[in-house]
Protein backbone atom coordinates (compact mmCIF):
# COMPACT_ATOMS: atom_id res chain seq x y z
CA UNK A 1 0.00 0.00 0.00
CA UNK A 2 1.51 3.27 -0.92
CA UNK A 3 1.50 6.79 1.04
CA UNK A 4 1.48 9.97 -0.99
CA UNK A 5 3.26 13.10 0.62
CA UNK A 6 2.11 16.17 -0.05
CA UNK A 7 4.93 18.59 -0.96
CA UNK A 8 2.99 21.29 -1.94
CA UNK A 9 1.90 21.85 1.97
CA UNK A 10 1.60 25.89 2.91
CA UNK A 11 3.57 25.31 5.97
CA UNK A 12 6.56 23.59 4.62
CA UNK A 13 6.80 27.31 2.35
CA UNK A 14 9.42 29.60 2.94
CA UNK A 15 7.60 32.99 3.99
CA UNK A 16 9.39 36.50 3.05
CA UNK A 17 9.47 39.03 5.76
CA UNK A 18 7.92 42.22 4.31
CA UNK A 19 9.40 45.84 5.62
CA UNK A 20 6.85 48.53 6.13
CA UNK A 21 7.16 52.46 5.46
CA UNK A 22 7.77 52.65 9.09
CA UNK A 23 10.40 50.35 9.59
CA UNK A 24 12.14 52.20 6.32
CA UNK A 25 11.32 54.96 7.33
CA UNK A 26 12.97 54.18 10.95
CA UNK A 27 16.05 53.00 9.38
CA UNK A 28 16.25 55.82 7.07
CA UNK A 29 16.48 58.46 10.08
CA UNK A 30 18.76 56.42 11.57
CA UNK A 31 21.41 56.45 8.95
CA UNK A 32 21.03 60.08 8.50
CA UNK A 33 21.82 60.33 12.11
CA UNK A 34 24.99 58.79 12.04
CA UNK A 35 25.55 60.51 9.12
CA UNK A 36 24.95 63.78 10.26
CA UNK A 37 27.25 62.83 13.96
CA UNK A 38 29.71 61.51 11.73
CA UNK A 39 29.77 64.87 10.00
CA UNK A 40 30.08 66.95 13.17
CA UNK A 41 32.65 64.74 14.34
CA UNK A 42 34.48 65.63 11.36
CA UNK A 43 34.03 69.33 11.42
CA UNK A 44 35.19 69.68 15.13
CA UNK A 45 38.12 67.88 13.55
CA UNK A 46 39.20 69.99 11.28
CA UNK A 47 38.53 72.95 13.10
CA UNK A 48 41.11 72.07 15.85
CA UNK A 49 43.22 70.90 12.95
CA UNK A 50 42.75 74.44 11.42
CA UNK A 51 43.57 76.23 14.85
CA UNK A 52 46.90 73.87 15.36
CA UNK A 53 47.86 75.16 12.41
CA UNK A 54 46.87 78.70 12.26
CA UNK A 55 49.24 78.46 15.88
CA UNK A 56 51.98 76.83 14.74
CA UNK A 57 52.04 79.30 11.68
CA UNK A 58 51.70 83.08 14.48
CA UNK A 59 54.58 80.95 16.62
CA UNK A 60 56.90 81.12 13.51
CA UNK A 61 55.96 84.28 12.36
CA UNK A 62 57.37 85.53 16.00
CA UNK A 63 60.28 83.78 15.80
CA UNK A 64 61.13 84.96 12.35
CA UNK A 65 60.31 88.65 13.22
CA UNK A 66 62.35 87.71 16.41
CA UNK A 67 65.47 86.80 14.22
CA UNK A 68 65.11 89.58 12.03
CA UNK A 69 65.23 91.63 15.23
CA UNK A 70 68.19 90.07 16.14
CA UNK A 71 70.08 90.41 13.17
CA UNK A 72 69.43 93.69 12.44
CA UNK A 73 71.08 94.64 15.73
CA UNK A 74 74.06 92.64 15.03
CA UNK A 75 74.20 94.96 12.41
CA UNK A 76 77.21 97.57 11.53
CA UNK A 77 76.16 101.13 13.03
CA UNK A 78 77.47 104.06 11.43
CA UNK A 79 80.05 106.15 13.88
CA UNK A 80 78.44 109.04 15.16
CA UNK A 81 81.19 111.41 14.95
CA UNK A 82 79.33 113.97 17.47
CA UNK A 83 79.99 111.39 20.41
CA UNK A 84 83.29 111.53 19.13
CA UNK A 85 83.91 115.41 20.25
CA UNK A 86 81.48 114.84 23.30
CA UNK A 87 84.08 112.25 24.46
CA UNK A 88 87.37 114.03 24.22
CA UNK A 89 85.92 116.80 25.72
CA UNK A 90 84.92 115.01 28.55
CA UNK A 91 88.51 113.29 28.94
CA UNK A 92 89.97 116.83 28.72
CA UNK A 93 87.35 118.06 31.66
CA UNK A 94 88.24 114.84 33.58
CA UNK A 95 92.27 115.70 33.36
CA UNK A 96 91.70 119.71 34.35
CA UNK A 97 89.46 118.42 37.23
CA UNK A 98 92.48 115.98 38.08
CA UNK A 99 95.09 118.52 37.70
CA UNK A 100 93.65 121.32 40.18
CA UNK A 101 93.00 118.29 42.91
CA UNK A 102 96.44 117.39 42.49
CA UNK A 103 97.12 120.70 42.72
CA UNK A 104 94.71 121.73 45.80
CA UNK A 105 96.32 118.77 47.49
CA UNK A 106 100.32 119.78 47.55
CA UNK A 107 98.51 123.07 48.79
CA UNK A 108 100.02 125.07 46.11
CA UNK A 109 96.52 127.61 45.45
CA UNK A 110 94.82 128.26 48.82
CA UNK A 111 94.61 125.69 51.59
CA UNK A 112 91.41 123.52 50.93
CA UNK A 113 91.81 122.19 54.75
CA UNK A 114 91.51 126.14 55.82
CA UNK A 115 92.90 128.41 58.95
CA UNK A 116 91.17 127.29 61.97
CA UNK A 117 93.54 125.12 62.99
CA UNK A 118 96.29 127.50 62.76
CA UNK A 119 94.08 130.12 65.13
CA UNK A 120 93.30 127.73 67.81
CA UNK A 121 96.98 126.74 67.99
CA UNK A 122 97.55 130.54 68.95
CA UNK A 123 94.24 130.45 70.92
CA UNK A 124 95.91 127.72 73.03
CA UNK A 125 98.94 129.43 74.18
CA UNK A 126 99.53 130.17 77.93
CA UNK A 127 103.02 131.30 78.19
CA UNK A 128 103.40 133.68 80.84
CA UNK A 129 104.30 137.22 79.84
CA UNK A 130 104.02 136.29 76.02
CA UNK A 131 100.88 138.03 74.28
CA UNK A 132 100.35 138.66 70.50
CA UNK A 133 99.82 141.96 68.64
CA UNK A 134 99.20 140.68 65.42
CA UNK A 135 98.92 137.60 62.87
CA UNK A 136 98.93 137.38 59.44
CA UNK A 137 98.66 134.09 57.19
CA UNK A 138 98.58 133.98 53.43
CA UNK A 139 98.60 130.74 50.46
CA UNK A 140 98.50 127.91 52.12
CA UNK A 141 99.50 128.63 55.07
CA UNK A 142 103.77 128.49 54.14
CA UNK A 143 103.77 132.32 54.78
CA UNK A 144 102.88 133.22 58.69
CA UNK A 145 104.17 136.50 60.37
CA UNK A 146 103.31 136.93 63.92
CA UNK A 147 103.84 139.79 65.94
CA UNK A 148 104.06 140.02 69.65
CA UNK A 149 105.20 141.67 72.83
CA UNK A 150 107.24 139.76 75.53
CA UNK A 151 108.07 141.08 79.06
CA UNK A 152 111.24 138.94 78.81
CA UNK A 153 112.75 138.42 75.58
CA UNK A 154 113.95 134.62 77.05
CA UNK A 155 110.63 133.70 76.93
CA UNK A 156 109.96 134.23 73.43
CA UNK A 157 111.92 130.83 72.51
CA UNK A 158 109.87 128.87 75.04
CA UNK A 159 106.57 130.25 73.09
CA UNK A 160 108.17 129.16 69.59
CA UNK A 161 108.84 125.53 71.04
CA UNK A 162 105.50 125.46 72.35
CA UNK A 163 103.64 126.62 69.07
CA UNK A 164 105.61 124.07 66.98
CA UNK A 165 104.11 121.28 69.24
CA UNK A 166 100.53 122.11 68.46
CA UNK A 167 99.39 119.60 65.44
CA UNK A 168 98.68 122.50 62.91
CA UNK A 169 102.54 123.71 62.80
CA UNK A 170 104.15 120.43 62.96
CA UNK A 171 106.46 120.00 60.29
CA UNK A 172 106.99 123.80 59.75
CA UNK A 173 110.03 126.12 60.76
CA UNK A 174 110.20 129.43 60.65
CA UNK A 175 113.12 131.23 58.87
CA UNK A 176 113.56 134.77 61.15
CA UNK A 177 113.02 136.20 64.51
CA UNK A 178 113.70 139.53 65.65
CA UNK A 179 113.42 140.91 68.75
CA UNK A 180 113.82 144.76 69.38
CA UNK A 181 112.41 147.17 72.42
CA UNK A 182 109.18 149.68 71.07
CA UNK A 183 109.86 152.07 68.71
CA UNK A 184 108.58 154.76 71.16
CA UNK A 185 107.49 154.35 75.03
CA UNK A 186 104.61 154.47 76.03
CA UNK A 187 102.91 157.91 76.65
CA UNK A 188 101.74 158.04 80.49
CA UNK A 189 98.66 158.68 81.38
CA UNK A 190 97.12 161.73 82.46
CA UNK A 191 98.09 162.84 86.08
CA UNK A 192 101.11 160.47 86.23
CA UNK A 193 104.24 162.71 87.18
CA UNK A 194 106.94 163.21 85.13
CA UNK A 195 110.60 162.65 85.68
CA UNK A 196 112.76 166.11 85.94
CA UNK A 197 114.52 167.44 83.33
CA UNK A 198 118.16 165.77 82.31
CA UNK A 199 116.52 162.71 83.87
CA UNK A 200 117.44 159.49 81.85
CA UNK A 201 114.50 157.80 80.30
CA UNK A 202 112.80 154.36 81.83
CA UNK A 203 114.04 151.63 80.33
CA UNK A 204 110.75 149.66 78.23
CA UNK A 205 108.98 147.20 80.02
CA UNK A 206 108.96 144.89 77.71
CA UNK A 207 110.04 144.12 74.12
CA UNK A 208 108.78 142.91 70.73
CA UNK A 209 109.26 140.38 68.72
CA UNK A 210 108.48 139.68 65.16
CA UNK A 211 108.10 136.07 63.62
CA UNK A 212 108.09 134.71 60.24
CA UNK A 213 108.13 131.40 57.65
CA UNK A 214 109.51 133.25 55.18
CA UNK A 215 112.58 135.80 55.05
CA UNK A 216 111.65 138.80 53.40
CA UNK A 217 113.61 140.38 50.20
CA UNK A 218 114.65 143.69 50.16
CA UNK A 219 113.75 145.75 47.04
Amino acid sequence: MSQQINLFNPAFRTTRKQFTAQLLATLLGAIVVTICIAAVIGHRGVAKLERSVASGKALLDQQQAAQAETIAGLAPRQKDPGLDAQLVQMQAEIASLREADSILRAGQIGNHAGYAGYFRAFAQQTVPGVWLTGLRIAGAGHDIEVRGRALQAAAIPGYIAQLQDRPAFRGKTFAALSIAPPAAPDVPPAGTPVGTPGEPPASPRFVEFTLQSRVEQAP
